[in-house]
């Protein structure tokens, strides 16, 4: 498989769960820095696309999948109030790589009113962070020897 294929398998992979994305360049063959630029531009698209996009999006996937009504105030909910009400932008910037997702980090950003421009910034900051971390454990790990049958 040609390595801009493998670059787009990750990249696409990083738009909707970052944490995976490392992993997989480290399977598939990349380099790790080439695996860190898949992995951020995957993101950053994606965060883009839904900061920019978002309201459009979740009314066009409404239409697609009317929900039932769902409870307002559920315990995944309250942990994002929570989060937002100590940290703002800077708490959901920082737990999106890990925990949420790039589009469900835009979301929230978005729906608690942050401009557009700060949101972009502050998870092209994240992801530079937390994509230097995760690419770094990544081929660190691909070395162990128990665990090369699974990383490559």
């Amino acid at each position: 498989m040609p390595d801009y294929v493998k670059f787009l398998e990750v990249a696409a992979l990083s738009m909707f769960k970052f944490l995976f994305a490392p992993f997989l360049g480290a399977k598939v063959g990349l380099n790790m820095w080439t695996t860190w630029a898949a992995c951020l531009i995957g993101m950053n698209l994606s965060v883009f696309l839904f900061s920019f996009f978002g309201q459009k999006i979740k009314k066009f996937w409404a239409t697609l999948f009317p929900s039932k009504s769902q409870k307002l105030f559920s315990q995944k909910s309250r942990r994002v109030v929570s989060i937002w009400a100590k940290y703002g932008l800077y708490g959901i910037a920082f737990l999106t790589p890990p925990l949420f997702t790039p589009p469900v980090g835009s979301l929230i950003a978005a729906s608690f009113g942050e401009p557009r421009q700060r949101i972009v910034l502050f998870m092209l900051i994240s992801s530079l962070i937390w994509g230097t971390a995760f690419c770094y454990i990544a081929f660190e790990l691909k070395e162990v020897p128990f665990l090369k049958k699974i990383l490559g």
